[in-house]
């Protein structure tokens, strides 16, 4: 999977450079999944955490996804709460889960 990974973020960044207009979103998170991938082929998480690993990326990809379409979809209210509150919310969110999912697994973080 983390093969897989390097090459979709290698397209991914190859898109985001050749375009003329140019396609950041692109090449930025083809770098984010380049060294998230990278990541786990050098540190081969054991299966115990994989769950956390897991359960942490998925909710950042949801903070990035509603941040996105806020900043995107809307143009009221103050600029900074736009970019910075879902992470603010989210965060703190996400660890409480994954803390509640090993205390009810009995395994340790």
């Amino acid at each position: 999977i983390g093969a897989a990974g390097i090459l979709t973020a290698g397209y991914m960044t190859y898109i985001g450079i050749s375009r003329p207009g140019g396609a950041i979103i692109l090449f930025v998170l083809g770098g984010i999944l380049a060294i998230l991938s990278i990541t786990d082929l050098v540190l081969k998480t054991t299966p115990d955490k994989a769950a956390g690993r897991h359960g942490g990326r998925m909710g950042g990809a949801l903070i990035a996804a509603f941040t996105a379409f806020l900043a995107t979809n809307v143009h009221i209210g103050p600029a900074l709460l736009i970019w910075l509150g879902p992470t603010a919310v989210g965060t703190p969110l996400i660890i409480l889960g994954i803390r509640k999912f090993y205390a009810r697994s009995g395994k340790k973080t």
